[in-house]
């Protein structure tokens, strides 16, 4: 048993000094929607989704913080400017325009529009602790003072 316990902690040494955490990092792309990169392999948002909910459950929760805010912006900001739009359509072809249902789409596209902002700001803080929390984790074979081998962990 001693035999075989040597080569696995060497092997496990080995392949965990070979495995480095990567930096996710996000690039824009059209249409707003940021591409995530981890290392420099893209990822999806799904595939972001489960790592982080595996490895960062703060980071997870901040993204699902983005996904929500996102989904606020648009349920607010769709209807708004189909009110604004209506009630600028109705002007712009000479029709008396409901004035109170175009203040309400305009608000209701303002609050949108600044929900959109928050998504940014919350993609930001998702970046900001995963790459926050990723650190080496070396395992390093070794002799002990009493002549047997062991496994030194370093964070």
């Amino acid at each position: 048993m001693n035999r075989l316990l040597l080569p696995l902690c060497l092997l496990a040494a080995l392949t965990a000094e070979a495995q480095t955490l990567e930096p996710l990092s996000r690039r824009p792309s059209a249409w707003r929607r940021p591409q995530f990169y981890l290392g420099e392999t893209r990822i999806s948002r799904a595939q972001l989704g489960r790592m982080l909910q595996l490895e960062n459950p703060e980071a997870y929760s901040e993204f699902r913080k983005t996904q929500n805010s996102r989904a606020l912006s648009i349920v607010l900001g769709l209807p708004g400017s189909a009110l604004v739009g209506y009630g600028l359509g109705s002007l712009a072809v000479g029709e008396k325009s409901n004035v109170a249902a175009t203040g309400i789409g305009a608000a209701l596209w303002v609050c949108g529009f600044l929900f959109d902002f928050k998504v940014e700001s919350h993609l930001e803080r998702v970046v900001a602790l995963h790459n926050q929390r990723t650190s080496k984790l070396r395992l390093v074979p070794g002799m002990t003072s009493h002549g047997g081998v062991g496994v030194k962990l370093q964070f």
